[in-house]
C-alpha cells in the first residue's frame, strides 16, 4: 500500500470553541488554512475539483494502522468512513460491488431500488437517544427526550444530565436502570474516557470502546458505526429482520441464525454495511 495516500499520510486536527476541523491538500489532511483549493471536512470532503469520496477516486481501504498521533488519526479515518455510505454516491457503488459479488442482492434493487441513505449525528446525543428508546415505542421515546430537553437543555448536555436527581430523571420517564446507562455515558464523555469524535478506526475496536457504556451492547454499537459514523463494512449480524431478510433473499431454508448469517457475509467484505441496508429494504418492502 506504499501508493496509497492513506500509506504516508500527514494527520492533523485543529481545536476551535465549536468543533475539530481537518482539511485534505493534495490526499493528506493537514490543518493548513488559506489555501483555495481547501474546502471545510464535514460529512463530507470537498476540494476544488468538485465533490470527493473515496468510493469515486477508488482510494483502497484505510490500513489498520496510521503514521501520527492515534487520536488524530482517528479522526481523520472518521471523515473517511463518512464519506463510505453517507452519501449517496458512495452508498450505491458499494451495493453495486457488492451485487456483483451477491448477485442474489440484485433482485432487491430490481424490486425496490437503491435503499436510501441513513445518517446521524456523530457523538453523545445519537447513543443518549439510543438508551431512551431502548425497549419503548417511537412516540415514547420522543415524550421522553422531551421532557428531558425541557429539564435540563437542548441535546441534554453531560454535566447538566450528570447534576439531575435521579426523582428528577424518573419524572422525565427514565427508568432506574436507564438513568444508570445514561450516567455511564454522560461520565465518559465528560471525563474523557471516550471520545466519540476519535473512535478507533478497526471497527472491532469501535465497538468493544463502545460498550464499555452501560446499555450499549454489541448491536447498538454496530447500529451507531454504521448510521453515524457511516462505516462501509459494519455487520449487525444479530438483528433479526437481517436475519429474516437474508434467508429469504438466498432463498434459505430455514431462518438463519447469527452465526450462520456471520457466516454468510464474510464473502461479502468490505460491503457488508451496504448489505445490511439491502437486508432492511427487503425485510420492510416484504412485510409492506
Amino acid at each position: 500500500m506504499t501508493d496509497s495516500p492513506w500509506a504516508n499520510a500527514v494527520w492533523a486536527r485543529q481545536k476551535s470553541a465549536r468543533r475539530k476541523s481537518l482539511y485534505l491538500v493534495n490526499n493528506r489532511f493537514c490543518s493548513r488554512q488559506g489555501q483555495p483549493e481547501v474546502r471545510r471536512i464535514g460529512d463530507c470532503v470537498d476540494i476544488a475539483d468538485g465533490h470527493f469520496d473515496a468510493a469515486q477516486h477508488n482510494l483502497p481501504l484505510p490500513p489498520k494502522r496510521v503514521q501520527g498521533d492515534k487520536k488524530l488519526a482517528a479522526s481523520a479515518m472518521n471523515v473517511y468512513h463518512r464519506c463510505m455510505v453517507h452519501t449517496t454516491h458512495a452508498l450505491n457503488a458499494h451495493i453495486d460491488q457488492l451485487c456483483a459479488i451477491e448477485p442474489a442482492l440484485a433482485a432487491v434493487i430490481a424490486r425496490l431500488g437503491y435503499p436510501a441513505t441513513r445518517v446521524r449525528p456523530v457523538g453523545y446525543e445519537t447513543l443518549l437517544r439510543t438508551i431512551v428508546g431502548q425497549q419503548v415505542s417511537v412516540a415514547a421515546a420522543a415524550s421522553v427526550w422531551n421532557r428531558l430537553e425541557t429539564l435540563v437543555g437542548s441535546g441534554c448536555p453531560p454535566e447538566a444530565l450528570l447534576a439531575q436527581a435521579e426523582e428528577a430523571l424518573r419524572a422525565c420517564g427514565l427508568s432506574r436502570q436507564k438513568q444508570g446507562y445514561a450516567r455511564s455515558l454522560a461520565e465518559l464523555v465528560v471525563s474523557g474516557a471516550i471520545d466519540l469524535h476519535a473512535l478507533p478506526a478497526d471497527d472491532e475496536d469501535a465497538i468493544a470502546e463502545l460498550v464499555k457504556i452501560k446499555g450499549i451492547g454489541r448491536w447498538s454499537a454496530e447500529i451507531y458505526l454504521l448510521f453515524a459514523e457511516g462505516r462501509p463494512d459494519i455487520w449487525p449480524a444479530g438483528d433479526l429482520a437481517i436475519r429474516i431478510g437474508v434467508g429469504q433473499i438466498l432463498g434459505l431454508p430455514e431462518r438463519p441464525d447469527e452465526k450462520q448469517v456471520r457466516a454468510i457475509a464474510e464473502k461479502w467484505r468490505p460491503h457488508r454495511s451496504a448489505a445490511a441496508l439491502l437486508a432492511w429494504q427487503h425485510y420492510n418492502g416484504a412485510t409492506l
